[in-house]
């Protein structure tokens, strides 16, 4: 087991995947947000089948709230509603295959092989996205995504 030291996952700044170059001898790598519950075995989400898609990923139906709703994004490309800003600055244009970044299995094997990293960094410096690291992956990994079956339920407090 690697142990990263907390003062380094709690720096602000610094998005998910440049802590994955730290991973790169493993074939795959589970992310999960320090605030989610887990409920069951953690093993079995390296089971999901990646095939060459660079992640698996849950939906995020926040986003899809968003664009239903026309919330506003604010980037560099300016203020505009959530539908447009996934088209105009992720290039995507179907909003179901946003995913959110609290629960990922990333095929470090495939990216070290396609360099992803590097492709992460252009884009990350490029401009400024409304929701930083998880903008970045569904823009990069758009094309090798799979919205995965991973059952993800939201606890009400």
């Amino acid at each position: 087991m690697v142990c990263i030291p907390e003062r380094i996952l709690a720096h602000q700044l610094m998005p998910v995947f440049l802590f994955l170059k730290l991973f790169r001898r493993y074939d795959k790598v589970v992310f999960i947000d320090s605030d989610t519950v887990v409920k069951a075995d953690l093993g079995e989400l390296l089971d999901v089948p990646l095939g060459n898609n660079l992640v698996a990923a849950v939906k995020d139906i926040v986003m899809e709230g968003f664009v239903k709703f026309s919330a506003m994004s604010a980037s560099d490309d300016g203020v505009m509603p959530a539908g447009e800003y996934l088209q105009k600055t992720l290039n995507m244009n179907n909003p179901d295959e946003y995913f959110q970044a609290g629960i990922i299995v990333f095929n470090v094997k495939q990216m070290v092989e396609e360099n992803t990293f590097a492709e992460l960094m252009r884009v990350l410096k490029a401009k400024k996205y409304w929701f930083l690291d998880q903008d970045i992956m569904n823009k990069v990994f758009l094309l090798s995504s799979h919205i995965s079956a991973i059952r993800v339920e939201r606890l009400s407090w």
